[in-house]
């Protein structure tokens, strides 16, 4: 979702402020696949019925902050790079598609299918996670949304945590054998977003300030990795 704060495109859009008289209005997308766990209390009756159950819930969540939000934060970063406005405009671009589709399944699908090729459901095959892919890069760039490009890669320094999104998954690629180039790409032009609203003195500089707290040592072939690909 995303918060519009443009009167005209309230007026325009006919969105219903979050209260009358009141200059924000949320726009959300319809969506009804949420995920809970399958467990429940004792002697209670769920009376939501459009939740999709999983007997474990954290090979799915790690999935959506690794697989479904990184990639929605490349396809923004490289959105950005480009000059775009808003997310839908990406979907003109074929190539730009494309290179963002191949990051998500063989990139980071290929790392989260191995992390959890123990989990008995379709998500991880190689059929399941496709499908996946293919309609999570629709929900992206959905035109009625009129979704900023600038909302999504908002807090570049924060996007490039050891342990955020981004990061996260070029790891898990790393560590499924993959070169993860088409995340790294990303990263380096979140690198240097990040480098011009923080003023840093160089980019190298700037991801070591993001990784501090991360050893030298274990930093040391990603960091070669994504200064790279500047």
């Amino acid at each position: 979702c995303s918060v519009v704060t443009d009167v005209n495109r309230i007026d325009e859009e006919n969105l219903l402020p979050i209260v009358d008289g009141f200059s924000k209005a949320f726009l959300v997308e319809a969506f009804n696949e949420i995920l809970i766990e399958q467990k429940t209390p004792a002697n209670f009756t769920r009376g939501l019925k459009q939740f999709y159950t999983k007997l474990e819930l954290d090979p799915f969540a790690i999935s959506k902050f690794l697989g479904h939000n990184a990639i929605h934060a490349l396809l923004g970063f490289l959105a950005k790079d480009q000059g775009l406005s808003y997310m839908h405009e990406a979907e003109l671009n074929s190539n730009l598609m494309g290179t963002v589709k191949t990051a998500f399944i063989e990139e980071a699908g290929v790392g989260l299918c191995k992390k959890f090729s123990h989990v008995d459901d379709q998500l991880f095959t190689e059929t399941g996670f496709r499908d996946y892919a293919e309609d999570a890069l629709n929900r992206m760039v959905n035109p009625f949304l009129k979704d900023p490009v600038g909302r999504v890669t908002r807090d570049p320094f924060r996007k490039l945590g050891w342990e955020d999104r981004l990061i996260g998954s070029i790891k898990l690629a790393s560590q499924a054998g993959i070169e993860p180039k088409i995340l790294a790409r990303g990263a380096a032009i979140a690198l240097r977003f990040a480098g011009i609203e923080n003023q840093w003195k160089s980019l190298e500089y700037g991801l070591d300030q993001i990784w501090k707290e991360v050893s030298p040592s274990e930093r040391k072939g990603l960091r070669s990795l994504i200064l790279d690909n500047l």
